[in-house]
């Protein structure tokens, strides 16, 4: 179980939990398996509290634009590590978002929590548009800027794509909200969604 919480300005937080015994990991990592859990009991009507020292955030953060009018575009991200860098992997698509070692990034770019090293990224958007790629070099805590301009290579007016039949909570097994899925579609350069 995977659960979301905002920290306050002190960094705690609260998370309501049945009682039982529980393997906490801070998922600031890539993979949960990074570093050894913590067990904590919580029993009934009690509060467990405990401490985590966490590291600056070492990641990118990336923008894609339209190299001809400078308009940012949504999207999507294939990174790979170039060795000794370890393979990354944001799930296997149950995440929000992100799978495998490809994560969707809205127009305003999205900072990417990885391991410090070098990785390749390449950046697509839909079949109008090249794809293109850079090195990123991510530094321990720091979060490594980085802009990549996609050429459009397609100029047909109208339709040139089309999916049918889009998943989201409404069917049983998928964890992406209809918003989820509307931002991928525009990574994918689908600009139309009929409900």
């Amino acid at each position: 179980v995977f659960v979301f919480a905002e920290t306050d300005a002190e960094g705690r937080y609260s998370i309501p939990v049945p009682k039982g015994w529980y393997s906490v990991y801070p998922a600031l990592t890539v993979s949960p398996y990074h570093d050894l859990p913590e067990i904590l009991t919580v029993k009934t009507g009690g509060r467990t509290s405990k401490n985590f020292h966490m590291p600056a955030t070492s990641g990118m953060k990336i923008r894609v634009l339209d190299a001809e009018t400078s308009r940012p575009l949504f999207a999507r991200l294939r990174i790979e590590p170039v060795y000794p860098n370890q393979p990354i992997s944001f799930g296997v698509g149950q995440g929000r978002l992100a799978y495998q070692n490809n994560i969707y990034i809205p127009a305003e770019g999205r900072t990417i929590p990885l391991p410090a090293g070098s990785y390749l990224v390449y950046a697509t958007h839909g079949p109008r548009y090249d794809m293109k790629d850079m090195l990123v070099k991510v530094a321990e805590g720091k979060v490594a800027q980085g802009v990549i301009l996609l050429k459009q290579v397609v100029p047909t007016p109208g339709w040139i794509g089309i999916e049918m039949g889009g998943r989201t909570i409404a069917t049983p097994g998928c964890a992406l909200t209809a918003e989820d899925y509307a931002r991928m579609a525009a990574a994918e350069g689908l600009e139309w969604l009929i409900s």
